[in-house]
């Protein structure tokens, strides 16, 4: 079995400490594979980087009009 699909099911079955988990989303970010899982991974992705915990990819913190979660960004809000 891969290391990711180790840390997976140890992190579906509970079985992470706190600071492994946010190891672990630190990890799944940084590679992208994050938002390729379920979209429980990319809620609690952010969640984290909401908090703090882990940061958001360089390239990911605004997409045009988007930021990484997907709100619309002010600086285009005010454009009329």
């Amino acid at each position: 079995m891969s290391d990711l699909v180790e840390k997976i099911v140890r992190y579906e079955h509970g079985e992470m400490p706190l600071d492994e988990e946010v190891d672990f989303f630190r990890e799944l970010v940084e590679t992208g594979v994050v938002w390729q899982l379920q979209g429980h991974y990319g809620r609690k992705a952010h969640t984290l980087i909401d908090q703090g915990l882990v940061e958001a990819p360089s390239d990911w913190k605004v997409f045009g009009n988007y930021d990484y979660r997907g709100h619309t960004s002010q600086k285009d809000e005010n454009k009329s």
